[in-house]
């Protein structure tokens, strides 16, 4: 998180925030409107999950790890992004988002993943190839989209075997945190899913991650200038009313793939 006292000189004039709160924006939306994200599931059929979109793709392999110590029924996820550009690029879109998503530690879901308390439970590993660099949003949707596609075998504790008389396991209910980037191009003025030339011209910019439960369970933010508490207290509160919004803005297709047989491969690490 990082803050100053001098304020972004590129930031809109009084006159171009009136125009933006007065709505529509220049791309037709209203400050709260998020645009259509599609994906497209089931794309990797060498891997245990996945999901494409326009900017990226997301596939979620698995594998068999000892729990952390103070997670002993918890699994493991672990977020990878990169692309065809410098690494520098992409260090920073991943330490936010492994610092705002995490699994649930909950629910029937969450126990899909502990295969012996204390011994044994699955890994995820993400990896997200982005064509062009994208916001933590979306690659936070596509996340999501690509373990809820994910397929696991079942697993005799005993030996690490596949146990073959039963079914896969499927990850459709498990619910990774949604990220909400909220705009401040003024203490009063806040915006969601921003285009490049509002982020241009903002001073602040809050990354609010919501769990399933609509609770924060994460937050960064950057600023030119101290963010207040109120100010923090707002965007929380739009991300929180826009929760339903930003989940009808995604349109889900399937494609067809071997997922089944892909729960059949197992890495023991």
């Amino acid at each position: 998180m990082a803050s100053s006292t001098s304020r972004n000189s590129n930031q809109f004039s009084r006159s171009e925030q009136s125009f933006v709160a007065a709505e529509p924006r220049l791309d037709g939306r209203n400050r709260d409107d998020f645009r259509l994200l599609q994906l497209t599931e089931g794309c990797l059929p060498q891997s245990h999950g996945s999901c494409r979109w326009k900017n990226g793709i997301c596939s979620v392999k698995a594998s068999i790890v000892q729990p952390a110590a103070r997670f002993p029924t918890r699994g493991v996820l672990t977020i990878h992004v990169d692309g065809h550009l410098m690494r520098s690029q992409y260090d920073s879109l991943q330490t936010k988002l492994q610092q705002l998503i995490s699994l649930p530690n909950y629910g029937d879901e969450a126990e899909n993943l502990v295969i012996q308390e204390g011994a044994y439970v699955w890994q995820l590993n993400v990896d997200v190839w982005l064509l062009q660099l994208d916001t933590v949003d979306a690659i936070s949707l596509a996340i999501r989209s690509a373990v809820q596609n994910t397929v696991l075998p079942r697993i005799h504790a005993e030996d690490l075997s596949i146990d073959t008389a039963l079914p896969p396991i499927s990850l459709a209910k498990l619910y990774t945190p949604i990220v909400f980037t909220i705009t401040c191009i003024s203490a009063s003025l806040i915006l969601l899913d921003a285009t490049e030339l509002e982020m241009s011209n903002c001073w602040a910019r809050v990354h609010i991650a919501l769990d399933e439960q609509v609770q924060v369970c994460g937050m960064r933010w950057s600023s030119t200038a101290t963010l207040s508490t109120q100010t923090i207290a707002d965007c929380i509160q739009l991300a929180v009313q826009a929760y339903s919004k930003r989940l009808a803005s995604i349109v889900v297709s399937t494609t067809t793939s071997d997922a089944l047989s892909m729960a059949g491969s197992i890495i023991l690490q």
